[in-house]
């Protein structure tokens, strides 16, 4: 049987924002990597900075520099997001 810990470590909040289609900004560098959401038209609708990139440790920062682990992170996208396919996603990587 997986632990929270197994499960946790399976799930990467970089995967869930490029679902979500998010993309890398390359120019604010790689450390500390931001993805940015934009509309069409390609103005900026979310920003969200990862901190910890591709650890257990991963930890997001949104544009109100609040933030968390990857609970939070999914918590905050199931109850704002209307994108039915990042659930289904979610529940493939469990």
């Amino acid at each position: 049987m997986l632990t929270f810990d197994d499960y946790k470590a399976k799930i990467s909040i970089i995967q869930i924002l490029e679902d979500l289609g998010y993309k890398q900004d390359i120019s604010k560098g790689k450390v500390s990597p931001v993805f940015k959401l934009a509309d069409g038209a390609g103005n900026k609708l979310d920003e969200i900075i990862i901190k910890n990139p591709h650890s257990v440790q991963e930890h997001y920062y949104d544009r109100n520099y609040k933030g968390g682990a990857l609970i939070q992170f999914i918590k905050i996208i199931l109850m704002t997001s209307h994108n039915s396919n990042i659930k289904i996603r979610l529940c493939e990587l469990i």
